[in-house]
């Protein structure tokens, strides 16, 4: 059983590092297709031009988001810095937490372009991946 234990968690490891390599070459392709573009325009953007976020954009998920849920609360802690759950953030155990770059979960889900628009320390939810991303502001009740 330990030996199954260990390779479950360096395959894990090796995901995670694969995930972290190809984020940045997703945006790449992704805008170089004109899809981060197109979907922006989409859902009432002001301009046509990049995403208001840099590669280097770093997304806090949990494993249901990368499983393929709904994710469901969105937060912008930073110009790079974020945390996109499937479920309430607070329900998240530690364990269950990832770094991966932003540009992957909008390679899988371009419906969560509107949290782009989200200022720092501002987040959202939304019930599912049709319904609108309804706003609120950290430490406002």
């Amino acid at each position: 059983m330990r030996k199954i234990s260990t390779a479950f968690h360096q395959f894990e490891h090796i995901k995670l590092h694969l995930i972290n390599r190809i984020g940045p070459l997703i945006f790449q392709i992704l805008r170089f297709h004109g899809v981060l573009e197109q979907k922006r325009s989409a859902v009432g953007s002001k301009t046509d031009g990049d995403l208001p976020v840099s590669e280097e954009s770093i997304a806090s998920t949990n494993l249901d988001a990368l499983a393929g849920y709904c994710i469901t609360e969105a937060v912008r802690w930073g110009n790079s810095e974020w945390e996109l759950f499937s479920g309430g953030g607070d329900e998240v155990a530690e364990s269950e937490a990832r770094k991966i770059p932003l540009a992957t979960l909008f390679a899988f889900d371009s419906s969560l372009q509107p949290v782009t628009e989200l200022q720092v320390g501002e987040g959202g939810w939304r019930e599912d991946i049709g319904s609108e991303l309804q706003r609120w502001i950290h430490g406002e009740s």
